[in-house]
């Protein structure tokens, strides 16, 4: 096999997922065509495979719940280069590898250290006025793009927030054993 040619075609695929276009990157890496979810066929099968969300889709904290601590500066970066750089990013746009840079300057590191303390605990601490349940919608919300099988099947790939896969990261190793 032409190693060459792999390597150009992960550049542009990489390049594609950069610039938000998930569904030319997944079309080039599978050599599937994205399905039209304008199509009322598509769209039905879609609803079916992914229903609406409830219209209150998270519980609230009990009263009695602990909440994390402040998530340490050397913590969040460790979890970051853990992550997957490549991954596409979700709705807002921001990625692994974005945030990664963000993180380097350490006044915006601590910010964001406050925003995944935050999200870990459920948003509990909102100042009055600010609605919980809006600002976890906002982190929870999945970017999905639909492949069509060439059986005339579906194949989704969703894509969800870099910032809920850092919290869920870093919430993982508050377990008792880290798993």
């Amino acid at each position: 096999p032409d190693i060459g040619a792999d390597e150009e075609m992960s550049k542009r695929v990489y390049g594609m997922l950069q610039r938000g276009q998930y569904s030319k990157a997944i079309q080039q890496m599978s050599g599937q065509k994205p399905a039209d979810v304008n199509d009322p066929q598509i769209a039905e099968k879609v609803e079916k495979l992914f229903p609406p969300a409830p219209s209150k889709p998270f519980p609230d904290m009990p009263a009695a719940a602990k909440l994390h601590k402040l998530v340490e500066v050397e913590d969040l970066r460790a979890a970051l280069k853990q992550m997957n750089a490549a991954a596409a990013a979700g709705c807002s746009g921001l990625s692994t590898q974005v945030l990664r840079q963000l993180a380097e300057s350490t006044p915006v590191a601590k910010g964001l250290c406050n925003l995944v303390t935050d999200m870990m605990n459920g948003f509990a601490d909102c100042p009055v006025g600010i609605h919980a349940d809006a600002i976890r919608q906002l982190f929870t919300d999945t970017k999905l793009t639909v492949l069509l099988k060439p059986n005339g099947g579906l194949r989704p790939i969703a894509m969800t927030e870099a910032l809920m896969k850092l919290a869920a990261r870093l919430a993982q190793q508050c377990l008792p054993d880290g798993k």
